[in-house]
């Protein structure tokens, strides 16, 4: 068992791209390549926030990501109020020959006058048998969570709004454990990443599991939540926006406590690169040698 981290790094002309990172106890990266791992050459030609999942009904890989280049000089307030209606997916049957890219757009976003797409990901619905993808939109001058199901990446149905708050919600991220949903979120009026609970994925008694953002995690965002089973314990990163140190590694012996511990530098290594807002995924071992012998080790 290992563990494989997609992200991006940056503003600069590459850093819009996907990059691989591997690990065999979720702590310690080591980056591979010695570029992107995938990029994409469609739509605003660069993109962030990649989301990688396992899908349960065909057992192919998707690569999700936010359609977006600041690098390009687009500016933040053109890339929120009049950025892009979609998202761009990949997939691969073996996370080394990826499909070329296609470009997902929701009509009912631009219906909404919707002014980007950011941050999309995707979790499975026992109840409808199908994923669903969850992105953040700019819609009325305020992001929002909305939703829509897929079974394929291709073809998507049943949307709606899933999360709104005072202020911009820019991302969010789910976790379930003994029959609850758990998401953390990064949310501008909190100023960080805050957590709550509820009993089924899209209902609407969602409890918060504190009064501001959990401690510790004030000016971040982009979270990521996985188990790490060989320790039997829960692991948050955090990507410090406020300091640009990147992700940062939080752990918790259950979600449902939601006392999270910040890691001291001796106990994690990132490796080389910066690391922003991307996803983690569980990985069998033969996949990890894969990777490594594929891609090579960064350096």
């Amino acid at each position: 068992m290992a563990y494989l981290l997609v992200h991006f790094t940056g503003e600069s002309e590459n850093g819009e791209q996907i990059y691989f990172s591997v690990s065999q106890d979720g702590l310690h990266w080591t980056d591979l390549g010695n570029g992107p791992a995938v990029i994409s050459d469609i739509g605003e030609k660069g993109v962030r926030d990649p989301f990688l999942i396992r899908n349960c009904l065909d057992d192919r890989f998707y690569l999700l990501a936010t359609d977006l280049r600041i690098a390009s000089q687009k500016g933040w307030d053109k890339a929120q109020y009049a950025g892009s209606c979609g998202i761009i997916i990949w997939s691969s049957d073996n996370l080394i020959d990826w499909r070329r890219p296609e470009k997902a757009v929701f009509p009912f976003i631009q219906e909404l006058h919707g002014g980007c797409v950011w941050a999309p990901e995707a979790v499975f619905s026992e109840e409808k048998m199908a994923y669903m993808v969850y992105w953040a939109s700019m819609v009325e001058r305020k992001q929002r969570i909305y939703a829509a199901f897929t079974r394929d990446f291709h073809d998507f149905t049943d949307f709606s709004q899933i999360i709104e708050r005072q202020n911009h919600i820019i991302d969010t991220t789910y976790a379930e454990e003994n029959g609850y949903f758990y998401r953390f979120s990064a949310e501008e009026a909190m100023g960080g990443i805050t957590g709550e609970y509820g009993s089924s994925l899209c209902g609407t008694d969602y409890e918060c599991m504190s009064e501001g953002p959990l401690p510790g995690m004030g000016s971040m965002e982009g979270p990521i939540i996985f188990y790490m089973r060989e320790k039997k314990k829960w692991c948050l990163y955090a990507d410090d926006i406020g300091k640009g140190a990147g992700y940062i590694p939080f752990i918790a012996d259950t979600l449902a406590e939601g006392r999270f511990t910040r890691l001291s530098e001796q106990d994690f290594d990132m490796g080389k690169r910066r690391k922003r807002h991307g996803s983690i995924l569980e990985i069998t071992d033969g996949e990890y040698e894969r990777l490594i012998q594929y891609y090579g080790i960064y350096g």
